[in-house]
Order: structure tokens, then C-alpha cells, then sequence
């Protein structure tokens, strides 16, 4: 029900919000991970892109920078189960 009421919520947001909003999610993830695993190897990427309103990079800039910090995420996950031996 909560997941429901959340996509909901979203669907009603402008591009601009909805963009915003998906960066902001997932700085939250890669600092539960960061913060979990104490990640201390840096991966060989750039960091997290923060959102900044009112950019005027295309679509296509904007979904490059979100594939960015999800592979940033998974990086990190990745690291943290090698070190805990998965």
C-alpha cells in the first residue's frame, strides 16, 4: 500500500520534480551503503552527481549522469560483499 501511495505521489510531479526526486533517492542508497559497509575503497569512477535544478543538460545528459550514480551504487555494493566475503 505505502509503494502505492509513493508511485502514485510521483506520477503526479512535474519532469523537473520527478528528476530531482530520483537523484535525491539515490544519494539516500549510496549513503546507507557508505555507511553500512564503511566503505573505504574508492571505485575508479567519478562521484555521485548531485541534482541541480534549473541545469540545462538535455535528456539524454541527465540519464547519462542517473546511469552514473547507479553504477557508482553497485560499485560500492559490489566492493562491500567482496570484503565481507560474498
Amino acid at each position: 500500500m505505502e509503494y502505492e501511495n509513493l508511485i502514485s505521489k510521483f506520477y503526479d510531479l512535474s519532469t523537473e520534480d520527478k528528476k530531482k526526486e530520483i537523484y535525491e533517492e539515490i544519494d539516500k542508497i549510496k549513503t546507507v551503503i557508505d555507511t553500512v559497509s564503511n566503505f573505504q575503497k574508492s571505485p575508479n569512477s567519478n562521484k555521485i552527481i548531485k541534482y541541480v535544478s534549473g541545469n540545462n543538460d538535455s535528456e539524454d545528459d541527465n540519464l547519462t549522469k542517473l546511469y552514473n550514480n547507479i553504477m557508482i551504487i553497485e560499485e560500492s555494493l559490489i566492493f562491500y560483499l567482496k570484503d565481507s566475503g560474498y
